[in-house]
């Protein structure tokens, strides 16, 4: 199992585009390109430079790296599992709750950041965290879905602890 990308997904195939971007906003309030492009990312947070032993804790193999320099985005992918982390503009993060396909939202805090974790479409999970500058989204699928996104919290407590 391969993700390539975050979030929006189409029957069968995985898709390079972030759909998370915007959640329930209209397109008019969304970040500019030049806010969320790789070049105006914050230097807080490196999606793409996240440390390996930790990557090998989440059941990701380091190696199977895919940057997606176009969303600010990587995605790596284990046996059964595949994970993704991008970085976009300010994201209103209070409109999650309202966006279609959400489920089990709740809050939790990490590295003194509210981050926000929900199951989206059923069989994803995901969370939404703010960092200077923006917000990053932590996506992962896994072939033994947990509704209460444990695996995927303990990325954010990794990732999110130690950037």
């Amino acid at each position: 199992m391969a993700l390539c990308g975050c979030g929006h997904t189409i029957e069968g195939n995985a898709v390079a585009e972030d759909a998370w971007r915007g959640q329930g906003v209209e397109r008019g309030q969304l970040p500019s390109s030049s806010e969320s492009s790789p070049s105006a990312q914050p230097a807080e947070f490196d999606p793409c430079g996240l440390d390996d032993d930790e990557l090998k804790i989440l059941g990701v193999d380091p190696a199977t790296k895919i940057e997606i320099p176009a969303i600010g985005a990587c995605s790596w992918s284990g046996d059964g599992i595949g994970f993704s982390v991008s970085l976009a503009g300010p994201l209103p993060l209070d409109s999650i709750a309202t966006t279609t396909g959400v489920t089990d939202l709740r809050e939790v805090v990490v590295g003194g950041r509210i981050v926000k974790v929900f199951v989206y479409s059923g069989d994803t999970c995901a969370a939404f965290a703010e960092v200077e500058g923006g917000t990053v989204e932590f996506t992962m699928i896994d072939a033994e879905f947990d509704s209460s996104c444990s695996r995927l919290e303990v990325a954010v407590e990794l990732f999110l602890e130690h950037p």
